[in-house]
This record gives structure tokens, C-alpha cells and sequence, in this order.
């Protein structure tokens, strides 16, 4: 019979047969001879302490077992989930509670503002809801991006959802409020675009930078809303203007260059 075949004797260098995770290699050292070569020899130890080091192991793999078991219980406690649960029920629990979270927060950054009851304003209606109060009507205009206003009719039940069209002034009706809706973190919705807001003027200032016009009008008491309209409507680029700071809405109207919105520190004042 032919000898039998042997490898050739290996080459590699010792660098590059090393692991590349500091996990202890699971190789013999048969098959690993180099690497063996590099182990240090464990130290004698008596009966006595090899006792006392098995003891002391097996300790603290039961304290970190009671500490994991102690801070899944308290997340269990704070999220009202019962101790009786398994640690995979918890888990995914928890993972839904932090996914409604999540969906809340976006939410919370679309906020609608609303008259009292006796207002009303024509035009711009694209969806028509019945048989609803009027935050559910609130939320409809909400959640659509589409929305820019919306009108309920209290005695009827029905919701009138406006797109960016609306254009009017406010009129009195008994049965009727008008809402509107904005979303901070949204570039085309964080004001109102293109819309110029008319009433009570509690200050108003020439030759103010765009951006700075909001924050000019939250200084002053009285004013609930900013607008701002450029000193040359016909240049798309002017960031120049006069900056109005307005007690309240009687009357929105297009305006190409324009934008307005609600001051923050007002809300409570319009939110539904």
C-alpha cells in the first residue's frame, strides 16, 4: 500500500493563525501547536482553592442572574406588566409600548387651533365627515397633510375638511368654528405658505428678515399670530419685510410670498 498523504508543513506566519475576537480558540492543540506555544501554564493550585475559586464563580453567576431578574421585574412594574410573564413576553411588550411612543411624539408635533363656536369661512372644502365631535374633526385635518383648515358644524355633527386653497374672511354663524392645523417639524407645513392672516394689530415692524419675524411678535403680549409679508411681492427671493403681529384671525387670504402661523407660547389659547 502507498504511504499515506501528509500536508506539507504549514508556513503561515503566527500573526495571521491568531484569532481575530479575544473568544478563547476552539481548536486542540494538535491542530494548533503555535498557538499553544503562546498559552501561559496555569499555576498549581491545592484542593482547597481550586474549592473556594468554583465556589466563588458559581456566586457570582447567581448574583448577576438575581440583578437581570431584579431589573426585568422593575421594567415590568413601570410598564404595569404582571412578574407572572416570561422575560420574552415582557420584552416584546415593552418594545410595543416604545413603538406607540415613537408614533405619539411624531403626532405631537401637528398641532390644530380652533375659534370658539360662531365662526365660520366658505370655500376650499375637499372632504366632508358626518356624525363626528369636533376633535375627532380636528384630527382628520390633522393627519392629512393635505389639510390646511377645517370647519364643524356643531348642530349637524359635520366636519369640512380645506385645503391650501382657502381663501376668505371669517363670518359669523352660530352652528360653526374653523380650526387650523400646522406640523412644526414639516417644511410645508410648519406655517401657513402663500396665506397672509388679517385682524387686530398689536405690532407690526418694516424692514424685518423673514425668519426673525416670529420671534419679534412672541415678545410682544397681545399678539397670538405673526405674518409677514415681503416689501417686493414680485421677487421670489426677497427675505425683507413687514412683520405683523396680529391679536387674532378675522380673515386668511393667498398671497404669494407670504407665510404666517400661531406663536408657541399662545397655544393654550387655540388648542382644542
Amino acid at each position: 500500500l502507498p504511504p499515506p498523504f501528509l500536508p506539507p508543513p504549514r508556513s503561515t506566519p503566527l500573526s495571521a493563525s491568531m484569532p481575530s475576537t479575544s473568544e478563547p480558540s476552539t481548536s486542540s492543540a494538535q491542530s494548533s501547536p503555535s498557538i499553544t506555544t503562546l498559552t501561559r501554564r496555569a499555576p498549581h493550585r491545592t484542593p482547597e482553592a481550586s474549592e473556594y475559586s468554583s465556589q466563588l464563580h458559581h456566586r457570582q453567576q447567581h448574583e448577576e442572574s438575581v440583578r437581570a431578574d431584579k431589573s426585568a421585574t422593575v421594567t415590568a412594574r413601570f410598564f404595569g406588566v404582571n412578574r407572572g410573564l416570561s422575560f420574552g413576553s415582557r420584552y416584546l411588550l415593552i418594545m410595543n409600548v416604545i413603538l406607540l411612543s415613537s408614533i405619539r411624539t411624531s403626532l405631537a408635533s401637528v398641532r390644530c387651533f380652533n375659534t370658539e363656536t360662531g365662526n365660520s369661512i366658505e370655500g376650499a372644502d375637499y372632504h366632508r365627515v358626518r356624525g363626528v365631535d369636533h376633535r375627532t374633526c380636528a384630527i382628520e385635518c390633522r393627519d392629512d397633510p393635505s389639510c390646511l383648515a377645517f370647519e364643524y358644524n356643531v348642530k349637524e355633527k359635520l366636519c369640512f375638511l380645506k385645503s391650501r386653497s382657502l381663501s376668505g374672511t371669517l363670518q359669523k354663524n352660530d352652528d360653526t368654528m374653523v380650526g387650523f392645523c400646522l406640523d412644526e417639524d414639516d417644511e410645508q407645513r410648519d406655517r401657513f405658505y402663500n396665506h397672509e392672516i388679517d385682524g387686530p394689530i398689536a405690532h407690526e415692524e418694516p424692514d424685518v428678515e423673514g425668519e426673525d419675524c416670529r420671534a419679534l411678535c412672541m415678545s410682544k403680549d397681545k399678539a397670538t399670530i405673526y405674518s409677514w409679508t415681503p416689501a417686493d411681492p414680485e421677487d421670489d427671493e426677497s427675505s425683507v419685510g413687514l412683520c405683523k403681529c396680529i391679536e387674532s384671525i378675522k380673515s386668511i387670504s393667498l398671497n404669494f410670498n407670504t407665510y404666517s402661523g400661531f406663536l408657541p407660547q399662545k397655544r393654550h389659547k387655540f388648542r382644542f
